[in-house]
């Protein structure tokens, strides 16, 4: 049974408004709409919902002043600190539609509606030049991606950029193994620790049995090459039944630049990992040849990185 709910103003006494009182069937009522539209909303494109927060914005400060005095008539705060508390309102929206996250996910799930121009709004642009595309942060935007979402996004990003590398997640998954599946290069990260070497066989047999025998495609990068375990990096290779394509030299240089919370390349340029990161970025790009073996100064399935060449 629904009663109304008497608005009276703190200061004064005086009704303001007599309004229906929500009970716990309109409250059911309320939720149930909103979950209902809820997957509407997240389909709706990013720069739509962006567009939608700033109309949003534009109408309190269309209505600030009458927001404001509503504000005070309600709980009796002067009116300054409702104009106050509302500008702060202002800045929390401007600062949500400039930092939203655009990930992986939110790409996926309007890429039928995406072209050269709005792609750009799903992609952070690092001060490097390098654009990101973020991973999700929630859960449930992991269980939401497929296989075929990644094949699909790796396909429309291929179409506007020379390369498309990929960080692959700690784990083997149908997600992953469509990632590795449109790679041209798989490059598997592994140290001179016996647990990363143990971890990088397994995952050589698994992309060996999965996708093939294939040396020019799946590539063995050995980091922190030259601290002392114990293992020689010949030892290392006889273990993997292969050779390591390239070496990154340890170097304490990374530690302070991840600490800065800056790429090491751009920290440090001269740095001995930021020259040899150089040297994989030409031999990649094909600037520069690799010869089969040879070594320069200088884990496990937790490192796979892909570089997609742009098609000629």
């Amino acid at each position: 049974m629904s009663t109304n709910l008497e608005i009276h103003n703190p200061a004064t006494g005086a009704l303001i408004a007599t309004l229906p009182a929500d009970d716990a069937l309109s409250v059911a009522r309320h939720a149930a709409a909103a979950r209902a539209a809820q997957p509407a909303w997240a389909a709706t494109a990013l720069s739509e919902r962006i567009a939608c927060m700033q109309r949003f914005r534009d109408g309190i400060v269309a209505e600030l002043d009458l927001l404001a005095g509503t504000l005070t008539q309600e709980v009796g705060k002067p009116i300054k600190q409702s104009r106050n508390e509302l500008n702060g309102l202002l800045g929390r929206i401007d600062f949500f539609c400039a930092e939203v996250e655009r990930s992986i996910a939110d790409l996926a799930r309007n890429l039928d509606n995406v072209d050269r121009t709005s792609l750009k709004e799903y992609l952070v642009q690092h001060e490097s030049g390098v654009r990101i595309l973020p991973a999700p942060t929630r859960p449930s935007d992991w269980r939401n991606l497929s296989a075929a979402h990644i094949r699909d996004v790796v396909d429309v990003l291929a179409q506007t950029h020379d390369f498309v590398i990929l960080d692959t997640p700690g784990t083997f998954n149908e997600i992953v193994a469509a990632a590795i599946e449109v790679g041209t290069m798989i490059l598997l990260i592994t140290t001179l620790d016996m647990a990363s070497i143990k971890d990088t066989v397994l995952a050589l047999e698994m992309l060996h049995e999965r996708f093939g025998n294939d040396d020019e495609r799946i590539k063995v990068v050995l980091n922190r090459a030259g601290i002392d375990t114990g293992v020689r990096e010949k030892d290392v290779e006889r273990t993997l039944d292969c050779d390591l394509w390239w070496r990154i030299p340890q170097d304490n240089e990374v530690v302070k630049a991840a600490q800065l919370g800056r790429p090491i390349v751009m920290n440090r340029p001269n740095s001995k990992v930021s020259v040899e990161i150089r040297e994989i970025a030409r031999a990649l790009a094909g600037i520069r040849q690799k010869s089969k073996g040879a070594k320069r100064s200088g884990g496990g399935l937790g490192s796979l990185f892909k570089a997609f060449k742009k098609s000629a």
